[in-house]
Formats: structure tokens, C-alpha cells, sequence
């Protein structure tokens, strides 16, 4: 699981690895950084549905939304 540059996705080029899974296998686990998977997001990356689902799966989604929450609850 990498973060990458939009632009250059194509490329193959990476900015950041973030985690790993064998979706091949069924007792594959999940790991993710969960402290540079929130930092990006709290940058404004866009996970894939996929990644996204992984992020939900292990928790770390929910984290992000209740944090973005909080944030846009103390700017007002």
C-alpha cells in the first residue's frame, strides 16, 4: 500500500510505503502505518475504494473522519 503523486501514477513512482497485504491470501494480515496512512489523509489524500476499505477494515478511516470532524468543529 503506497501513497503516490496523482500525476504520476502511471509512472509507478511512489512517494511513500505505507503498509502491505496479500489480498491472494484469505489469512493474509493487514499492516499499515497507521501514523503516516492518517498523516496523509489529514493532508488530503484520496485513498482507492480498495485502499479505503482496508482503511475501514482496520480502523484507521474512522480515526480520520472523528479527527477531520473535530478539527472542522474547533475552526468554528
Amino acid at each position: 500500500i503506497v501513497v503516490a503523486d496523482s500525476r504520476f501514477v502511471r509512472q509507478g513512482r511512489s512517494l511513500e510505503n505505507i503498509g502491505h497485504y496479500d489480498m491472494r491470501k484469505k489469512e493474509s494480515p493487514i499492516v499499515i502505518s497507521e501514523e503516516k496512512a492518517l498523516k496523509w489523509l489529514k493532508c488530503g489524500a484520496q485513498p482507492s475504494p480498495r485502499v479505503k476499505g482496508i482503511l475501514k477494515k482496520v480502523g484507521i478511516w474512522k480515526k480520520h473522519m472523528e479527527a477531520a470532524k473535530a478539527a472542522k468543529k474547533a475552526e468554528a
